[in-house]
Order: C-alpha cells, then structure tokens, then sequence
C-alpha cells in the first residue's frame, strides 16, 4: 500500500495528528492575513516535529498580534496547532490553480538558519 497526496501535509506532532487544512482557512480569516500554510520541520534537539506557520499579509501584522488571534476568540485553533514559528514571505505556488507549493516551501525553510 502506497500513500499519496494528502497524506504528506499531516503532521505528526508528540501524539497529536495536525491536519494544515483544518487550520489553514482559519489563520486566513484574520483581517490582514491574504494566505497562509502550516508545515512541520522535525528538530533533533525536542525530537519532534516543530510546526511553522508561514503567512502573506499585507504588510501590518506582527507574529505576536497572530498569536493572540490564535490562542482565544473567533480564530482560535486546537493548542497543539498553536505554530513554533511565524515567518512573512511570499507563499511558492505551482499550476494553473496557483496552489502552495509545501513542497517547496518546505525546501525553503530547511535552507533558512
């Protein structure tokens, strides 16, 4: 049995499954927020899976202001989805469709300190 597609954006964090598409439109809905993928990047050190939120926005929000927004209210998500990392940048996108690129995302971020 082989596994394709979907299954390669959850993310496996101490015994909780994350599913980015779950959260994604969610983390979208804020006011400012224009697209937004979760990826997870495993890390020796906590040998875990650390989530990393990537976000395009219009210029204006700050990591703390779309942690608040997070952690209580109408765009609040499951603690355990609650990202490490916040990073602004341009979103890779690939097809007619214009998707995410996470595959490339991922490479991306794996090149980043």
């Amino acid at each position: 049995l082989v596994l394709l597609g979907r299954k390669k954006d959850m993310i496996i964090r101490g015994n909780f499954n994350i599913y980015p598409p779950l959260y994604e439109p969610i983390i979208c809905s804020i006011p400012g927020i224009w697209d937004a993928a979760l990826v997870g990047r495993y890390n020796e050190e906590k040998s875990d899976e650390e989530l990393i939120l990537v976000v395009e926005s219009d210029g204006k929000m700050k990591a703390g202001d779309i942690m608040v927004r997070l952690r209580s209210g109408p765009h609040s998500i499951d603690r355990e989805a609650l990202p490490d990392q916040i990073i602004f940048m341009p979103l890779p996108r690939c097809g007619r469709h214009q998707k995410i690129d996470k595959k490339l995302l991922v490479q991306k971020l794996l090149q980043m300190p």
